[in-house]
């Protein structure tokens, strides 16, 4: 393949004018995929609009390239060929992007807008001081954190054992009872696994409550926590 003054430029995608690279034929959806360059010499650019002179090779007549596609009156081309090694230079590729952070989902200050609660677990420590930290949280009916400034509450945390029966789930008997004291629509407590049986069951069911008014109450659950074997 002839290539005359190729400059940065080996392999990938290019855009070439039609007239020029295939010395006036159309291009439509059932064109051969292969062309050879029609005239004396054809200018590959980077795009089709690229300013005139700015150019990334010159064809010269004969050389065969692939169609891949049509852009307005120009024909998107991909070119390969060699260079010997010595004709080339290393150049740093920066590293990609990092990804956008996932938007933080907005707080509500209303308390009215608190319909249920979350409640999450995670194991901390090892061996025979091993804690299950429990974290209950309003959240409105969309999903969002419900932070009340300055809102106390009193709620309750109830495990229970927990098992798969006939392909289902079903609620055993209660294994602990904690009060949790809501600060700005959230509570923590710390449960050691040895007070929840020894050994404690392989599958708990943790149930929360919490009273906002005489006529109104929150609850939620977290069910399946797989407690690690002892």
């Amino acid at each position: 393949m002839a290539l005359e003054s190729l400059t940065r430029w080996l392999g990938g995608f290019a855009l070439i004018a039609v007239g020029a690279a295939l010395g006036g034929a159309a291009v439509h959806d059932d064109s051969p995929r292969w062309f050879a360059v029609g005239v004396a010499s054809a200018e590959l650019r980077a795009a089709k609009d690229a300013p005139a002179g700015v150019t990334l090779a010159h064809l010269l007549q004969g050389t065969v390239v692939e169609w891949r596609g049509e852009v307005d009156d120009h024909v998107k081309v991909r070119l390969e060929g060699y260079l010997h090694r010595t004709q080339l230079a290393a150049i740093k590729v920066p590293p990609p992007a990092p990804a956008p952070a996932a938007p933080k989902q907005q707080e509500l200050t209303d308390l009215l807008r608190a319909s249920h609660l979350a409640v999450t677990s995670e194991l901390i420590g090892r061996g025979s001081t091993q804690l299950l930290r429990v974290d209950v949280r309003y959240l409105s009916a969309d999903g969002r954190p419900v932070v009340p400034k300055a809102a106390r509450h009193a709620g309750t945390l109830r495990v229970y054992r927990q098992r798969r029966i006939a392909g289902g789930l079903a609620r055993g008997d209660e294994l602990l009872a904690r009060e949790l004291a809501f600060v700005d629509g959230a509570a923590r407590c710390e449960l050691p696994l040895n007070e929840l049986g020894d050994p404690a069951p392989p599958m708990v069911l943790l149930s929360a409550r919490v009273e906002l008014a005489a006529d109104r109450e929150l609850v939620g659950a977290e069910s399946e926590r797989v407690l690690p074997a002892r």
